[in-house]
């Protein structure tokens, strides 16, 4: 993680310019100072002398252990910038690139996952969230109970990945282990949300994780979700609330859907 503290109630300022979801783990937290050029040379952020900052928290998922080791720097974090401007992508791009969700029985039996984006435009705000899942767990679609992406065996296709642990056949984890899975999500509205409301609609959000991804929330999962308010427009709590949980659990669905598309068209990686 990176610049996530000063999101903390206790620091002086509270404001976020931009985020950056990337790759790499922590290798990969030097994308978000291109985001930070980016949008420093378009006149965002705070004037500090001659210059400007953008204030930029970033988290990263843990892909290191999929193929070949890589990880994104600035030149790549400032043309993703660009790019969410002009013409946002999905599927395997950005911190989709080496995604994996099921990893059970390791990252070798795991499906891919992908970065995905799901909206909703109401009466009175919008709503967006952006999302990657590299979960430890498998997504399921909660109306179904179907297995979108997980474990995966060759002759059997997806396997329960709860199932799995609860007879012995997963990894065994003495304690507290370092995260090797990772979740991210961040959740924009053009809603009007001070800290404290922003944080409460994170709280009621992440349901739309756990509706999504089994098991969840282990000593493997280093799940983040943001909810940034970027507007002044007036809406009702539960209104913004209950939106960015259809729409966590949405872009949960989406980012597994993707991966599988990946897999099937040979790797493609852009949709």
């Amino acid at each position: 993680m990176r610049q996530v503290s000063m999101l903390d109630p206790a620091h002086s300022s509270q404001i976020a310019h931009g985020f950056c979801l990337t790759g790499g783990s922590g290798l990969g937290l030097g994308a978000s100072t291109g985001v930070q050029d980016f949008l420093a040379k378009q006149g965002v952020g705070v004037e500090i002398g001659s210059m400007r900052v953008a204030s930029v928290p970033a988290v990263a998922i843990y892909d290191l252990a999929k193929g070949e080791a890589a990880w994104p720097g600035e030149a790549n974090g400032y043309e993703a910038a660009r790019s969410a401007v002009t013409q946002p992508v999905e599927g395997g791009v950005g911190a989709g690139t080496g995604a994996t969700i099921g990893k059970v029985l390791g990252v070798e039996h795991a499906s891919s996952g992908a970065f995905a984006t799901y909206g909703i435009q109401t009466g009175s705000f919008s709503l967006a969230a952006f999302g990657v899942v590299n979960a430890f767990g498998n997504v399921i679609d909660p109306g179904s109970g179907n297995i979108i992406a997980g474990v995966r065996d060759p002759v059997r296709g997806f396997l329960d990945a709860e199932h799995l642990l609860l007879t012995g056949k997963g990894p065994v984890f003495p304690g507290i282990a370092q995260p090797r899975a990772t979740t991210l999500v961040l959740v924009v509205t053009d809603a009007r949300l001070d800290f404290r409301g922003a944080a409460a609609v994170a709280r009621v959000a992440q349901a739309g994780v756990f509706e999504t991804i089994r098991p969840v929330a282990t000593p493997v999962d280093g799940d983040v979700l943001f909810v940034w308010s970027v507007g002044l427009k007036k809406a009702r709590f539960f209104d913004v609330a209950l939106c960015a949980k259809t729409a966590v659990k949405n872009v949960i669905l989406r980012s597994a859907r993707l991966g599988a598309n990946r897999e099937q068209q040979g790797g493609t990686d852009v949709f």
